[in-house]
């Protein structure tokens, strides 16, 4: 098993208190999406369902590697509430819109891809998505297409037009509109 030295995005974000220097950004988005791409891509395809900065570690170069795949071996609703009053599943502010919706929802690859979406964000302004807002009112503002703040998104390196632009079509609310990961069936 692989030491990663360097802990997580999440703890990278927390030190830079800001925005990673932009290949550093360019580099962890497309390793995050070549880990999304493997899992989806399995004879028997995973779905990972907790995709947020504390599940990116990284090592001693700073590569990425996806962790806590607690959530990817169970299929359950966000509708489900634990002892403490907090919805169970992946972390609230990753999850889609269709999480929401219903009592009954079995989680596709498009969840994935939303949370995707989400990430790049995070990782793209060095933030946490809707700040300190309880998971309720997270809940609330996702399901009435409330996205993270574009204006958040500052600098003009290259390429990160088009990343914004694939941040936004994979948050899109409606799932069959989300990209697929390479090499995904389209059923």
């Amino acid at each position: 098993m692989e030491l990663m030295e360097r802990g997580s995005l999440a703890s990278l974000q927390e030190a830079l208190r800001g925005t990673p220097p932009w290949p550093l950004v360019f580099r962890l988005a497309h390793q995050v999406a070549l880990g999304i791409t493997y899992l989806h891509s399995l004879p028997r395809p995973m779905l990972h369902q907790d995709l947020n900065p504390q599940n990116v570690l990284l090592d001693d170069f700073l590569n990425a590697k996806l962790t806590d795949f607690g959530c990817a071996q169970i299929s359950c609703s966000v509708r489900k509430v634990s002892n403490n009053d907090e919805p169970l599943g992946g972390m609230i502010q990753y999850m889609p819109p269709e999480a929401f919706e219903s009592t009954s929802y079995t989680p596709t690859r498009a969840f994935d891809v939303y949370s995707y979406g989400i990430l790049l964000w995070s990782i793209v302004t060095g933030k946490q998505p809707y700040g300190n807002a309880q998971p309720y009112t997270v809940m609330s503002r996702v399901l009435l297409e409330d996205r993270p703040q574009q204006d958040d998104i500052k600098g003009d390196a290259a390429g990160l037009t088009e990343l914004t632009e694939l941040m936004k079509r994979c948050w899109d609310h409606k799932p069959e509109r989300r990209p697929r990961a390479l090499g995904e069936e389209t059923t």
